[in-house]
């Protein structure tokens, strides 16, 4: 009887889903992040995403009426294994104005880039924060 505890036991283990290895990492498909400037997220182990830059913002002020929307435009840089590597993402998207990027494997989408602009007074730059969503090609 005892020995068909121990069967019993062994079966369970067997069929638990986590890993053996509490540093590995599943791969991630599809995963929103938000990262603030000067700051960095670990996606998983393999891929670090850090916000390195404000390249520009002109987007249009909420107590502003404007003819166009603007554009807020961040430099990520994205390390892997594989090395570092740089992407500028765009909020107004279309020609000349990409909302996304594709880098070791990943593609990096711009989602939001806050504070929303209210007056033309410039945002200093340490109160920046984007949403990007992270996919695994």
């Amino acid at each position: 009887m005892r020995s068909l505890g121990v069967v019993f036991a062994l079966l369970v283990l067997a069929c638990n889903s986590s890993p053996t290895d509490p540093g590995s990492s599943v791969a991630v498909r599809d995963a929103t992040i938000v990262v603030q400037f000067g700051n960095s997220n670990q996606v998983n182990t393999d891929l670090r995403v850090s916000f390195a830059q404000v390249v520009e913002d002109s987007r249009c002020p909420a107590s502003v009426v404007c003819v166009w929307q603007g554009n807020g435009a961040i430099r990520l840089d994205m390390t892997t294994g594989r090395g570092a590597q740089s992407a500028t993402l765009n909020t107004a998207g279309g020609t000349g104005f990409p909302r996304e990027a594709s880098v070791a494997g990943y593609t990096f989408t711009l989602v939001e880039l806050d504070p929303q602009r209210q007056t033309p007074d410039p945002i200093p730059v340490q109160q920046y924060r984007a949403t990007i969503r992270v996919t695994r090609a």
